[in-house]
């Protein structure tokens, strides 16, 4: 669609993202998880702008696969379009884990979400090092 009228894909991304939102905000409240729910929406919503609305070299997709862009977007993309107290950052990791794993029960992942789980995990030390640094 990226092809086609910009204003289009932004109205079409727009009620995506929503109604994804939504939908992961209710699964969160079935699988019991309602602390942090709404921060743990607005960064699931943070990524799905920055997968889908953000200039990348090549396409990418929440398919795409594992790593494709992640550091990217928890590094930089985060920081600059973002913000939140260093706690709420610390959320991330979680909040995306938690994403793919509702994509992935909706049946939008091609693939478990196990990969994708274990690149963050391993990720995940490394990013809380550098809020460490950032916000002391």
């Amino acid at each position: 669609m990226r092809s086609s009228d910009y204003d289009e894909y932004v109205e079409l991304l727009w009620d995506v993202q929503n109604g994804c939102l939504e939908r992961f905000q209710l699964w969160l409240t079935n699988e019991g998880i309602e602390e942090h729910q709404d921060k743990f929406a607005i960064l699931a919503e943070v990524y799905i702008t920055f997968i889908y609305d953000y200039e990348h070299i090549e396409t990418v997709t929440l398919n795409s696969g594992p790593g494709k862009y992640f550091e990217e977007f928890m590094m930089d993309y985060l920081f600059k379009k973002t913000s939140f107290e260093p706690g709420e950052y610390a959320l991330c990791p979680a909040s995306i884990k938690l994403f793919y794993k509702f994509l992935y029960e909706k049946g939008y992942l091609l693939e478990p979400p196990e990969k994708m789980i274990e690149f963050i995990n391993k990720f995940e030390p490394e990013f809380i090092e550098i809020l460490k640094k950032r916000f002391s």
